[in-house]
């Protein structure tokens, strides 16, 4: 998974937490300001990087690694996007090593009385990318991400011997949440 922002994300749902918080006409008050410079972060693009495992940039369109699986991690995406792909396959996604959410998100929940489903499904919980490669290619990924300044970890593992699911520990309170 690549490390991200709110990706454009429920963002009137961070205008109301903006509004809880420094009321109705928030882009006037000037204690908002470092939030809304926060919460308007540009969002990271990951384009380059997945043509470059793709092949895209290779003379011959050669694969650098094996892509099973690419998703942008928008708003409701780990049900939506992931678990729509998954389901027909009677795959499990098992998400327990997700990036921390960052402190605005954290802040932007806090206000709004979120609790983590609700930061996953609306928001990302800061991921903006999720990649799905065969085991040995990892450390090719993670060296390619590297060089593209991109913030990478692996978030977790797909299985068959469960049957559908997808699951993540939270980083917003550790919590567990299930899209069955």
């Amino acid at each position: 998974v690549f490390r991200d922002t709110f990706r454009s994300n429920g963002m009137s749902s961070v205008r109301k937490a903006l509004a809880i918080e420094f009321g109705q006409e928030w882009w006037k008050n000037t204690k908002a300001t470092d939030a809304i410079r926060q919460c308007a972060a540009p969002s990271v693009q990951y384009d380059r990087l997945i043509n470059r495992l793709h092949g895209w940039f290779d003379t011959l369109l050669e694969p650098l690694v094996r892509l099973h699986l690419v998703v942008h991690l928008s708003g409701g995406a780990f049900e939506s996007k992931l678990g729509a792909l998954l389901r027909p396959l009677g795959l499990t996604a098992e998400l327990d090593n997700l990036f921390e959410p960052s402190l605005i998100m954290r802040q932007c929940a806090e206000w709004r009385g979120m609790d983590s489903a609700a930061c996953y499904q609306t928001w990302n919980g800061g991921q903006g990318a999720l990649i799905v490669v065969d085991k040995q290619d990892v450390d090719l990924v993670a060296s390619h991400a590297k060089r593209a300044g991109i913030d990478m970890q692996v978030a977790g593992r797909i299985t068959s011997d469960q049957g559908y699911a997808v699951g993540l520990t939270s980083r917003f309170d550790g919590s567990r949440v299930i899209y069955p």
